[in-house]
């Protein structure tokens, strides 16, 4: 079960953002595996409180497989803290 916590933005100030960098690698002409590492970075309450914090990681993994033409299937994993 996966309990999901959002706070709501106010004065039009983002409370966290998700940096995140993903790598491939072409095994043939149809297929691509890899995998990522996201960080989320907190700012803090408000303008007048700007505060930044760690908020959490994540790994990633994904594949990408070319059907026929510009037809693919792409399936991933995702796990955050």
């Amino acid at each position: 079960m996966a309990l999901i916590y959002k706070r709501k933005a106010t004065s039009y100030f983002p409370v966290t953002s998700d940096i995140a960098v993903s790598v491939g690698y072409k095994l043939n002409d149809k297929s691509v595996i890899g995998i990522g590492a996201s960080f989320k970075l907190g700012f803090g309450r408000g303008w007048d409180n700007i505060k930044l914090s760690s908020q959490g990681l994540g790994l990633r993994s994904f594949i990408d497989w070319k059907l026929k033409g510009s037809f693919y299937i792409s399936g991933g994993y995702e796990q955050n803290n």
